[in-house]
């Protein structure tokens, strides 16, 4: 459980420091963030990141697009977020998830 309240509240604090930014801007983000969890739907990860994005939905207001990309350890769904993207991404994943190139 202590794990789960570190992990909720460094993703809050994250978001945090994204809303002064998005207090001032206009219209952020334009499109959709695209939330990238490298597991299975319905899994552990996978819930923390719905519960972080509803959060983040109700306290800002941003709107969130979720992207599961399961396999390899969660490789495939790291290597996804490394690669460069038309779209603003969030990875969620756990620490033992590396891609090494």
């Amino acid at each position: 459980m202590k794990y789960f309240s570190a992990c909720v509240g460094a993703a809050m604090c994250c978001a945090g420091a994204h809303l002064a930014n998005a207090a001032t801007a206009e219209a952020y983000p334009e499109k959709p963030i695209r939330m990238i969890v490298p597991f299975l739907p319905g899994g552990g990860t996978d819930i923390v990141a719905r519960l972080v994005a509803a959060r983040l939905t109700e306290t800002i207001g941003w709107q969130f697009v979720f992207d599961n990309r399961p396999g390899a350890g969660g490789s495939i769904g790291v290597e996804l977020a490394a690669k460069p993207a038309t779209w603003r991404s969030i990875l969620i994943s756990i620490p033992g998830c590396r891609t090494i190139r």
